[in-house]
C-alpha cells in the first residue's frame, strides 16, 4: 500500500491486467471512483487514454514505445462503476511504426462507449514485460487529478512537475496518459462551464520531457456544432518552452455532470 507521501505510480494505479488472444491485445481494469473527474460520475479521459496506450502499446512480443499519437472518442456516457474492457486490433505492424485500433466497452464488445487510434514507433522496449498480474496498489490520492499535483498559474494554463509517480519508466519523461489528462484539466477549466466534459481527445507527442514543469496552455476556444473545440499546447517550461505534446480537444456541456449533452 502507498501511503500518501508516496502514492502509486500514475501507471500501476490503473490496475491493467493485459493478455493477448489470437494476436489481439486485450485489457481490463477495475473502475475506482479516483478514476472520475472530481463532482462528477464519469471517468476522465485521460485515464481512458492511459488505459489504451498500454493495451495498444504492449503488443504479443511485448511493449513498444513510444507513443506518437493517441486519440479517444466517446461514444456513450462513459461507466461509472464495474470495469473498462479493452480491445486492441493491429492495423499496422511495419519496421517503423504500429498502428492500433481499440475498442472500450464494459462487458459486451458489441456496445462499445468509447474508440482510440493510437500509433507507435515500433521500437522494444529492452528488458520489458507487459504481461502477468495486474498491480495491487491503491492510488494513493484522492482522484488522478490529484495525482498529478497541478498548479494553476492562469486561466488558461495548468502546470505539473515531472514526479517519478508520472513518468513513463522509460526514459526521463512523462506518461502520455499523464499528458493527455494534464491537457484535459487545462480544456475543462478554461472553457468554465459547470458540466462541461471532454468527449473528443487527439493528443499528438512531439518531444520528450527533459526539464520540467509541463504546462498546458489553451490556445483556441470555439464553438462547434454547439460544443467547444479547444486546442491545447503542452511546453518544457524547463527547457525554454519548447513543445512536447499538441492537443485537439472536443468538450459537452450538460446539466449532470456526465459531460454528455
Amino acid at each position: 500500500m502507498h501511503t500518501e507521501a508516496e502514492p502509486a505510480s500514475f501507471v500501476g494505479a490503473i490496475g491493467m491486467e493485459l493478455r493477448v488472444e489470437h494476436g489481439w491485445m486485450h485489457g481490463r481494469a477495475p473502475i475506482r471512483p479516483e478514476m472520475l473527474a472530481p463532482g462528477t460520475h464519469r471517468m476522465r479521459v485521460g485515464v481512458l487514454a492511459t488505459m489504451v496506450d498500454l493495451v495498444a502499446g504492449t503488443l504479443p512480443t511485448g511493449p513498444i514505445n513510444p507513443t506518437v499519437d493517441l486519440r479517444v472518442t466517446l461514444l456513450s456516457p462513459t461507466p461509472s462503476t464495474g470495469a473498462v474492457h479493452l480491445v486492441c486490433r493491429p492495423v499496422k505492424v511495419g519496421s517503423r511504426l504500429f498502428v492500433g485500433e481499440t475498442t472500450l466497452h464494459t462487458g459486451d464488445v458489441d456496445r462499445p462507449f468509447a474508440h482510440s487510434i493510437t500509433t507507435f514507433m515500433n521500437e522494444v522496449i529492452p528488458g520489458a514485460t507487459g504481461h502477468g498480474p495486474p498491480p495491487v496498489d491503491m492510488i494513493g490520492a484522492d482522484s488522478f487529478d490529484d495525482l498529478l499535483r497541478p498548479r494553476f498559474p492562469d486561466e488558461r494554463t495548468v502546470e505539473m512537475d515531472p514526479h517519478p509517480w508520472v513518468g513513463n519508466g522509460v526514459a526521463t519523461s512523462i506518461q502520455g496518459g499523464a499528458q493527455a489528462l494534464l491537457a484535459e484539466i487545462a480544456a475543462e477549466r478554461a472553457v468554465g462551464i459547470p458540466g462541461v466534459g471532454v468527449v473528443d481527445l487527439d493528443i499528438r507527442f512531439v518531444n520528450r520531457v527533459r526539464s520540467g514543469p509541463v504546462a498546458a496552455t489553451v490556445n483556441v476556444i470555439r464553438r462547434a456544432f454547439g460544443d467547444f473545440a479547444v486546442q491545447t499546447s503542452l511546453t518544457d517550461v524547463g527547457d525554454s518552452g519548447r513543445v512536447v505534446a499538441l492537443a485537439s480537444l472536443l468538450c459537452r456541456a450538460s446539466g449532470d455532470g456526465s459531460g454528455r449533452g
